[in-house]
């Protein structure tokens, strides 16, 4: 089933992944911190991408939180102002002379970029990407840009179980990803950042459980946000973005590997080898968003395995719930 369009409108036109015109770059915005060698790996993975020559990449490094921090934190910016050059059409970095903390980071970040051009795609300094992840996200964010259904585009696919008859390539869920992303100038317009907004939706019973049917978890974070106990740009995106009736676009393999986690994090084979390494991506068509009923049932499915994992014991759980929620942001 289609989800309903503007105006009724179901069509949506579908492009070929590797074929057709050459679509335009869109800047990568680089969020960083004190992890240098997580950072410069990251940037090498971008610059394995054919498209990154003619990329622009905006890297925004938080200041640190105490003096103890100051040489990491220097350490991170030398790392980024010394990498390759000619790796991507332009490298700028911008120094935070304070810590704003991730939230903050990304809400500043995103909003001067977003204010400039009319999309831009969003990486931290754990997310590594396939050599594949800046053509299929350039040609996503065209392919979906007038389509205001489509919240944002995803370049990480969690392990999930795809199911058996399932043939699409893009997979479309409520919830939305912050490990390697892409999104629009318009949608983020819509966002409200605010404690009041954040403490209404918190309220609103219809609101919680359409968040509880996209995560168990989902409620939850979001009381921790209005409470001030957790500081999370991701549960007021996805929150905003279900609200909406909006989705999110989800590649057919994963295109984005977090070096940033233990071994609870790794993906499954099927999307990714035990090494890390990407498998390539099949040929990719873009079709209009519609409700696919399986793939909700996956994702509620890893949500609900990821709960098992987090209470299989009282200590050892409750370390990993507060882990799980400072990495949510």
């Amino acid at each position: 089933m289609h989800l309903p369009g503007p105006d009724g409108v179901t069509s949506h036109e579908s492009r070929s992944f590797g074929g057709g015109k050459e679509m335009p770059n869109y800047p990568i915005a680089l969020f960083a911190f004190r992890r240098p060698k997580h950072t410069r790996e990251v940037l090498q993975s971008l610059a394995d991408n054919g498209e990154a020559r003619n990329s622009d990449v905006h890297a925004f490094v938080d200041g640190p939180r105490t003096t103890d921090e100051v040489p990491i934190v220097e350490e991170t910016l030398h790392t980024i102002r010394a990498f390759k050059v000619n790796s991507f059409r332009s490298l700028s970095v911008t120094q935070q002379s304070s810590n704003l903390g991730l939230a903050e980071s990304v809400i500043q970040g995103v909003s001067g970029l977003l204010a400039e051009f009319p999309a831009i795609i969003v990486l931290e300094d754990d997310t590594v990407v396939s050599p594949e992840f800046l053509a299929y996200m350039n040609r996503a964010i065209d392919a979906y840009a007038s389509d205001h259904r489509v919240w944002s585009i995803s370049g990480h696919l969690p392990s999930i179980r795809i199911p058996m008859r399932f043939r699409e390539d893009v997979l479309f869920a409520a919830r939305a990803s912050s490990w390697g992303y892409a999104t629009w100038a318009d949608r983020w317009r819509q966002m409200d950042w605010s404690v009041a907004y954040t403490r209404e939706a918190a309220s609103d019973p219809a609101l919680r459980k359409a968040l509880r049917r996209a995560g168990w978890d989902m409620p939850r974070l979001l009381d921790l946000q209005a409470r001030g106990e957790i500081d999370s740009w991701a549960i007021r995106w996805c929150t905003r973005a279900i609200e909406l009736g909006s989705v999110t676009a989800y590649p057919p393999r994963t295109l984005v590997h977090n070096i940033g986690l233990d071994g609870s994090g790794t993906h499954s084979p099927v999307l990714t080898s035990d090494n890390g390494r990407f498998l390539p991506l099949p040929p990719v068509r873009f079709p209009p968003p519609f409700h696919q009923p399986g793939v909700a049932r996956s994702f509620q499915s890893q949500q609900l395995t990821l709960r098992r994992l987090l209470r299989s014991s009282a200590s050892e759980g409750a370390s990993r719930v507060v882990g799980y929620h400072r990495r949510f942001r």
